[in-house]
């Protein structure tokens, strides 16, 4: 009993750890050990105003953490407890250091922010906090910004889970999303190629009808380009789903009438489903679309031509 009584001593502290803390003066701490809490996403180059051409210059990384007894409770509501602590580290972007090449990996810090929800000491439950860094010297304690800050602004009425920028937190929207707890005035982008092929999937319904919606509601999505089309149609062929494979293949042909691969993957998706004829067909419009298709390369061209000349082949003699 002893055992278990200093356990749950131990764990009850661990917890009262994490939670804001406040000096006499009334400033938060700065939570040094914020980078072993849990890690919810980072972004790079975001931005909410007019500066997203300056981002993408040079574009910085935003890490989000949050302290772990306040996700923990998150997971079981899908709502953020009182004593909520978020951290946002703002960190350089390099491109072409050491051995990379390309992309961005993350350098020094620019600076460090915090949001705390406590309903009791802040007007409408949040307090937002900046601890400077960088090129300022940085802050072990800070006062709660003035409402007047920008902060207050964009997070009360764009946040996906009361003032949290959730939507931007994989793992964290997830949650809310099952538990019911996003708002409602939160406007979900377009579905990324994998959220759609499980949509697809969950609900069993046509391809070609879910993807004829997210056209009407996203023309623009990710999911609509011709690389995840594809990408989506031998999903299904592998999981030997050949009718919804072959219905995600007929659309991309007819959203890429000019696409000598699109036609090509169809005739593929044909021929394993059984219907040699139509392979056969989009086969030889595969082979007249080639020499024309801005898309290929010299090599690839030449490889695609190879293989189209020996599946028509083939093809004839059934």
């Amino acid at each position: 009993m002893r055992t278990l009584l200093l356990l749950a001593s131990f764990s009850l502290l661990a917890v009262a750890a994490d939670r804001p803390q406040f000096n006499d003066k009334g400033e938060l701490l700065f939570p040094a050990d914020y980078r072993e809490w849990t890690y919810l996403s980072s972004g790079l180059g975001m931005t909410y105003g007019p500066a997203a051409a300056q981002a993408l210059e040079s574009p910085m990384f935003d890490n989000v953490f949050v302290n772990p007894s306040a996700y923990a409770a998150f997971k079981q509501t899908g709502k953020w407890p009182d004593s909520t602590i978020f951290v946002l580290e703002i960190r350089y972007s390099v491109s072409q250091g050491s051995i990379n090449k390309g992309g961005f990996y993350q350098s020094d810090v620019v600076a460090i922010e915090a949001a705390v929800k406590d309903t009791a000491r802040f007007e409408k439950g949040w307090g937002y906090f900046n601890f400077a860094g960088g090129l300022r010297p940085f802050l072990t304690s800070t006062k709660v910004l003035d409402r007047k800050a920008s902060c207050y602004g964009c997070h009360e009425p764009n946040g996906a889970v009361e003032n949290s920028f959730s939507q931007f937190y994989p793992t964290a929207l997830s949650v809310a999303e099952k538990m019911g707890t996003v708002r409602a005035s939160y406007q979900a982008p377009a579905p990324s190629p994998v959220r759609l092929f499980h949509t697809m999937n969950a609900q069993g319904a046509s391809a070609a009808a879910i993807l004829d919606k997210t056209k009407a509601e996203n023309p623009n999505a990710l999911s609509l380009r011709e690389a995840s089309l594809n990408a989506m149609g031998y999903a299904f062929l592998q999981q030997g789903d050949k009718t919804q494979a072959v219905a995600v293949m007929q659309w991309m042909t007819a959203a890429f009438p000019k696409s000598a691969n699109a036609q090509d993957s169809l005739s593929e998706v044909y021929e394993e489903a059984g219907q040699p004829e139509l392979a056969l067909n989009s086969a030889k419009a595969a082979a007249a679309l080639v020499d024309a298709d801005t898309t290929l390369g010299d090599d690839r061209r030449g490889r695609v031509k190879q293989a189209l000349d020996e599946r028509i082949a083939r093809l004839s003699k059934k």
